[in-house]
C-alpha cells in the first residue's frame, strides 16, 4: 500500500496464497493479537507483514494506492476498504502552519494561524475552536481552496 505522501508498506506476501480464488475478508491491524499466518483465515484480524505505523504522522488526505503484484497469480481483488483511525485528529496542538501547506484538514484546540502558502489545486481546511488568523505572507494560489471553520474539538460548530 502506498500513502498520498509516497510511503510504501508491503502488507501481505505471496506465500500466503495457493492460487485459489476463495472469497475472503481480512483485516490488518498493528495491534492484532497474532502475526499474519498462512494460510489466511476468513474474517480474521492479523498483524500485517510490515507495520501500518509507517504511515503514522502523515496527512491521510489524498490518493491511497493498493498494488497487487504478479506474485498473486490466480488471485482476483474485487474490493478493498481503507479504514483510517486518526489518533488525536480532533484535538491537535497546532499554533502556526508555515511553508507549503498540503491538502488536508488542520485542526487546533483553540487558535490556529498561518503565514504559509497553499499551492494551486490543493484543498485545505483550517478548523479551530476560537480563532483562525491569516498572517502577513499567507497566500492561496489560483485554483487552490481554503475553507475556515470555527468548531470546538467536540464537533459542535460555533
Amino acid at each position: 500500500m502506498k500513502s498520498p505522501q509516497g510511503t510504501s508498506v508491503d502488507l501481505i506476501t505471496g506465500q500466503c496464497f495457493d492460487g485459489g480464488n476463495v472469497p475472503m475478508h481480512i483485516s490488518l491491524d498493528d495491534d492484532a493479537p497474532s502475526p499474519l499466518t498462512c494460510p489466511l483465515t476468513d474474517d480474521a484480524t492479523e498483524r500485517p507483514v510490515n507495520p501500518l505505523s509507517a504511515f503514522n504522522g502523515e496527512n491521510a488526505m489524498g490518493e491511497w494506492v493498493l498494488t497487487v503484484s504478479e506474485d498473486f497469480v490466480g488471485i482476483t481483488l474485487t474490493n478493498w476498504i481503507l479504514d483510517l483511525c486518526l489518533i488525536g485528529a480532533d484535538c491537535l496542538d497546532i499554533d502556526e502552519i508555515t511553508g507549503n501547506i498540503g491538502s488536508g484538514a488542520y485542526r487546533a484546540n483553540s487558535e490556529l494561524s498561518s503565514s504559509g502558502l497553499i499551492p494551486a489545486t490543493n484543498t485545505v481546511y483550517f478548523l479551530a475552536g476560537n480563532q483562525v488568523t491569516l498572517n502577513s505572507g499567507f497566500e492561496v494560489e489560483e485554483e487552490a481552496t481554503l475553507e475556515v471553520i470555527l468548531e470546538p474539538c467536540n464537533g459542535t460548530k460555533q
